[in-house]
Order: C-alpha cells, then structure tokens, then sequence
C-alpha cells in the first residue's frame, strides 16, 4: 500500500511539474518545458518526415537528416501524435510521456 501511495504522489508532483500557470496577464512556464522544446520539435520531425527527421532546428537551403540521436522515446511520441490526429499534438504526446520516463 505504501509503495502504491508513493507511486500515485510522484506521478501526480510529475503531472503537475508539467503545467503552465496563468496569474492574471501573465504565463508561467514550468521549468520541463524549456527541456521539451528540442524534443517536441524532433517528435514534430519524426511524425512529418519519418526516420531519421529532418533537423527542425537548421535548414541551409535544403533539408538535412538529423542522425545523431537515440530515436526510442521520439518514435513513441510520435505515434502518440499520429493515433491521437487533430485530438494530439507533439508536444501534449511529449508530456504524456514524461511521468513515465522519470520513473524508470
């Protein structure tokens, strides 16, 4: 019982870890989301051009490959964001994805 409680608080400190807040006029950004800018847009990649993406971030007149990472955890996000169509983007499948990445 108590390994589950431990369980259910750090999926829930994770989940919640993941939120921008808005106070009045203003937006809060959490700190995982200046990580997940890279990784939603090399998932963005993956779901428009396969494997291996193009490279979101360097374009000198034509596409260039982007063949210097591990793909596992992109091509999971990326199928989230093909299942999920208009209901799913990129970066919510990278969200989703972040409680159980810090688990294992």
């Amino acid at each position: 019982m108590l390994v589950l409680c431990i369980f259910a608080g750090w999926s829930l400190f994770a989940i919640l870890s993941l939120i921008d807040i808005q106070l009045g006029n203003r937006l809060y950004f959490s700190v995982a989301s200046y990580d997940l800018i890279s990784r939603v847009s090399i998932t963005g990649a993956i779901t428009r051009t396969g494997v291996p993406p193009t490279n979101p971030g360097y374009f000198p007149g034509k596409t260039v490959p982007l063949t210097f990472l591990y793909y596992f955890w992109y091509i999971l996000g990326s199928l989230i964001d093909q299942i999920g169509g208009t209901w799913m983007d990129a970066r919510m499948a990278m969200i989703d994805s972040t409680p159980g990445a810090e688990l294992v």
